[in-house]
């Protein structure tokens, strides 16, 4: 009987082992804490929970905590040692060790699970064993407990919770509103919470700490790589080498020559003194992705003793840092090799160059301003700018301080640092002069006409853009696309529509001269055009003359106009082909020119007037052509040009340019090279509306062109630089034209159309007799033919 009772009590005794550490594994998963035991028994204090981001004690998110008493660790039993257990994990810090005494009392925590109450124990009759013994085992009837949740699961939901809590909307402390991106990464989906919840869990539950870690990972996700290839190209070379046509080449060459990059895009070569362009040949990207994956690994070992951490194990850290930073010193003033010392060196050189063009321009702008506004809102301005002027000077000394420390140094990485932080310094100063600048050339109302008044105040280089020349400050770079792009062959009324759109969604267009075309009624767009176009400047200025054509009166342009309009614009090199003002290099042009068309036609006027300067005159061609209206009917239009111009595109492989070259004049858009003069409905020149009034239209209006032309031709343009003259040598169309121009009464108009025809020949060429009676000239089996003795009759 003794035995019995002795096997049964060690059987409760090892039950109440069991159930002891079970409920010290459920304890510390709920963060339970006890106090000393008393009289053999352990006392139960229940406290709230510590894990970061309960939320039964929180008010707000403000109360987050981040001691090291609530920094989450993943801890795994092994052994009871002297009535406690040591938990050893390896957490954000391994060395850290959690010591707990547990007794059986910590049951009262579970609420459920395990329900004890406070009776007294008597060990005589074994209470504890009996009721231990019925309540963790429950009766058949009892309803079925839920499986608990593993510790590790719980941090997770408690992040989790945390982070929901941190992406919520904030309305009474919107100073706690956390950065949009974050919740929509939030609401990536499931994996993507599990990641961010794993993230807070490793920063320590720090929030801010939180933010940063997945704002890098946000940010490092995608990558892209843009690779350029540049060089220095002449202009032969773009066409040789590159192999681009002409219109990229124009376009590269305006691009480098703009004032902005005029300084760093454009050199003259030390060789051959070829000017050269800084272009970009070829760009090329590739797109990336990268995941960064961490993985931690954990390990568990029995703890037989508490850890005891000397006090000297971290001693060596600052030790360990102080050698970095002297390594990191070391580095610092280390050489570097000699490419990237000229790559550093180079890059700097361009920068103070940069610097010193951006104080020149301020100061022409200052001397523009000075010299042709005398109001108080210019002086202020030029204030302004003289103060920029003078803080760009100053770091420009600083610039070329830096630089002959660089030379001392040899360019090492210390230097560089330091060149780096000074450039970084002069361009926030530059970018505020730089806009103090836009705001004078562009944004004064009171100043208008600021970019015309000064004729040279743009580039030369820019000289083919006329409506450039003269527009007004108000005209930004959008409505002179717009009207460009009319000028190629857009209609107004699409022009408009595309400005209301571009307003609609570019609220910032509406304070910008966008506005002012958007504005326009598409009903009588060309007239609203045309209105907008003149107020911003955008017109060239030719006035619009009448010549009375019977009973009404058509408007025309004089080229006279045109060539006063050449004239003021300093554009007179265009006319013999060449992109730079070279007013010595025109005249030896022309008068080359003039020399070599007298052995064409020695018998020429020109070459009998008494102390005609043919250097200043300009060879015309007067070009007429029938073409066709958006209804399909006829119209006759009438334009001179230049004989001589920038030559043929077809002519790729051109060698360099002579200093007299004369060049064919088609290349160039045709609106910088021809020049209109009239364009005339088919009702004005047909041959049944002839008839019916007394004098021809058409003559009538070549009347008035030629009467311009004489006068050109008779007396010139008087400028500053002296006299210039033009003359119309050849007149060039097809047939239809030459036959109205000339007033011509054998063309090839006159040839019968049938066989069977009985009217009488009336000869179908102007120089010879060919197809009149007698004159038979589709007989080839007469030799000669017997059109040839008729030849200038």
């Amino acid at each position: 009987m003794d035995d019995a009772l002795a096997a049964d009590e060690a059987a409760i005794q090892k039950q109440i082992q069991d159930i002891e550490g079970q409920i010290a594994a459920i304890s510390l998963e709920l963060g339970d804490k006890t106090v000393d035991k008393e009289d053999g028994v352990s006392i139960e204090v229940p406290t709230p929970s510590t894990v970061p981001g309960d939320t039964s004690e929180a008010t707000s998110d403000a109360s987050e905590p981040t001691s090291g008493s609530a920094r989450p660790k993943d801890f795994e039993y092994e052994n009871a040692v002297d009535d406690g257990y040591y938990f050893v994990g390896d957490g954000p810090q391994d060395d850290e060790v959690a010591v707990h005494d547990l007794s059986v009392q910590l049951a009262l925590a579970l609420g459920g699970d395990l329900k004890m109450k406070e009776e007294s124990l008597d060990t005589d009759q074994g209470p504890v064993a009996d009721t231990l013994d019925g309540e963790c085992n429950p009766a058949p009837d009892s309803k079925p407990t839920k499986s608990r949740l593993t510790r590790r699961e719980l941090l997770r939901n408690a992040a989790k919770a945390r982070i929901r809590r941190m992406v919520a909307n904030k309305k009474k402390r919107s100073d706690l509103q956390c950065p949009p991106w974050l919740k929509a990464e939030w609401e990536k989906g499931t994996e993507q919470k599990e990641n961010m919840a794993a993230c807070l869990q490793a920063v320590n539950w720090d929030k801010a700490k939180f933010i940063d870690e997945m704002e890098r990972v946000v940010t490092s996700r995608k990558k892209i790589i843009v690779k350029k290839e540049e060089g220095w190209y002449s202009e032969a070379e773009m066409k040789s080498d590159l192999c681009w046509q002409q219109s990229r080449v124009t376009g590269a060459k305006a691009y480098c020559t703009d004032p902005k990059r005029h300084a760093t895009h454009t050199r003259t070569n030390v060789y051959d003194n070829i000017v050269e362009y800084w272009v970009t040949v070829r760009e090329h990207g590739a797109y990336e992705e990268e995941h960064e994956i961490l993985e931690r690994k954990k390990s568990t070992r029995k703890a037989d003793e508490a850890v005891e951490i000397s006090p000297g194990t971290f001693g060596q850290v600052q030790a360990l840092m102080d050698r970095g930073a002297l390594d990191g010193a070391d580095d610092a003033n280390k050489e570097l090799p000699d490419g990237k010392v000229a790559e550093n060196k180079a890059h700097f050189k361009r920068f103070m160059d940069s610097v010193l063009t951006k104080s020149t321009k301020l100061k022409g702008l200052v001397k523009d301003l000075r010299d042709n506004y005398e109001n108080d809102t210019a002086k202020q301005y030029i204030s302004q700018l003289e103060q920029h002027v003078s803080k760009l000077e100053k770091e420009y000394d600083v610039l070329t301080e830096t630089m002959a420390k660089g030379e001392n140094s040899k360019y090492d990485a210390a230097w560089w640092n330091l060149a780096h932080e000074a450039m970084k310094k002069v361009t926030f100063v530059s970018s505020r002069a730089t806009a103090e600048e836009q705001k004078v050339r562009f944004g004064p109302q009171h100043i208008p006409g600021a970019c015309t008044s000064v004729p040279m105040l743009f580039s030369p280089r820019k000289s083919k853009q006329f409506l450039t020349k003269m527009s007004s400050p108000g005209a930004g770079p959008g409505l002179r696309r717009f009207v460009h792009e009319i000028g190629e062959g857009v209609a107004c009324a699409v022009a408009i529509r595309t400005a209301k759109a571009v307003v609609e969604e570019v609220p910032s267009a509406a304070q910008s001269s966008v506005a002012s075309l958007a504005a326009c009624r598409e009903n009588n767009s060309e007239r609203d055009t045309g209105r907008v176009a003149k107020r911003f400047g955008l017109k060239l200025p030719i006035p619009l003359c009448r010549v009375q054509l019977g009973s009404d009166e058509i408007p025309f342009l004089k080229m006279s106009d045109w060539a006063t309009f050449i004239l003021q614009a300093h554009l007179w090199h265009r006319l013999c082909g060449l992109t730079d003002r070279d007013q010595q290099r025109c005249c030896d042009i022309w008068q080359s020119f003039w020399t070599r068309y007298q052995k064409i036609e020695p018998n020429h006027p020109i070459y009998k007037r008494p102390g005609h300067d043919l250097s200043r005159t300009c060879a015309l061609l007067l070009h007429g052509d029938e073409g066709r209206s958006l209804r399909k009917s006829a119209l006759m239009v009438i334009s001179t040009h230049s004989i001589l111009g920038f030559g043929l595109s077809t002519s790729k492989h051109e060698k360099k340019s002579k200093r007299l070259a004369q060049k064919l004049n088609y290349e160039q858009p045709t609106w910088t090279t021809r020049f209109l003069l009239s364009v005339l409905p088919k009702s004005y020149y047909s041959e049944e509306d002839d008839a019916a009034l007394d004098s021809d239209p058409f003559q009538d209006l070549m009347d008035a062109i030629c009467i311009d032309l004489r006068s050109l031709y008779d007396n010139g343009i008087e400028t500053k630089d002296g006299r210039f003259y033009f003359c119309v040598v050849k007149v060039m169309g097809d047939w239809p034209f030459i036959q109205k121009c000339g007033s011509l009464s054998r063309t090839f108009m006159n040839i019968s159309k049938a066989a069977s025809s009985r009217a009488p020949p009336k000869g179908i060429c102007h120089l010879c007799c060919a197809d009149m009676t007698g004159v038979e000239w589709e007989n080839f089996h007469i030799r000669p033919p017997t059109w040839v003795p008729t030849v200038n009759t």
